[in-house]
């Protein structure tokens, strides 16, 4: 009987290193949730039927309140050139479902997109697309996109549906197996 105790716990927490290594390895903080934190994606693609002389690029830029608490007021900041190129206008969905007013504003070589005040487990989407000339070659994603910022809480990249879904995978196999 000890013998099967014995097994059952190394098994746990064999079980439970291993999930701590991989959340270690991925190099994003899954072991806890900060009280205020904001997660970013940003991808990019070529629109497929874009003519010989023109490129279509669309971009999509995911926010999403990944922390306990709600921030105050989330910015995100493009460039004014890629945005000058807009031929869709930047355009926000909550969830990809509800669509929210978004308005810019133009900070130097910037625009400024603020998203308000976002709830604990609140995932925005910002979708738009430029053209470009076929000649040239699209600025990289790190170009367009500048940053994104909370008034109050830190901000980090990286998938925000995933980091919840870690986070809440993680703690129920922590309270199956710790």
């Amino acid at each position: 009987m000890l013998h099967e105790w014995m097994a059952a716990a190394v098994s746990r927490r064999g079980i439970l290193l291993l999930i701590v290594a991989i959340a270690l390895v991925l190099g994003i903080p899954y072991l806890w949730t900060p009280s205020r934190e904001a997660s970013f994606s940003f991808s990019s693609g070529n629109l497929p039927g874009s003519g010989d002389s023109r490129v279509v690029r669309f971009y999509k830029c995911e926010v999403g309140n990944t922390g306990l608490m709600p921030l105050e007021g989330v910015d995100v900041v493009f460039s004014r050139a890629v945005m000058d190129c807009a031929v869709i206008k930047p355009y926000a969905k909550r969830f990809g479902i509800t669509e929210l007013t978004l308005e810019g504003r133009a900070d130097g070589d910037t625009v400024v997109y603020s998203l308000g005040p976002v709830n604990p487990g609140v995932r925005i989407d910002i979708y738009f697309a430029a053209m470009f000339d076929s000649k040239t070659t699209p600025p990289g994603d790190n170009a367009v996109l500048k940053a994104v910022t909370a008034v109050n809480g830190t901000v980090r990249e990286g998938d925000p549906a995933f980091t919840t879904f870690f986070r809440i995978i993680y703690r129920a196999l922590l309270s199956l197996f710790a």
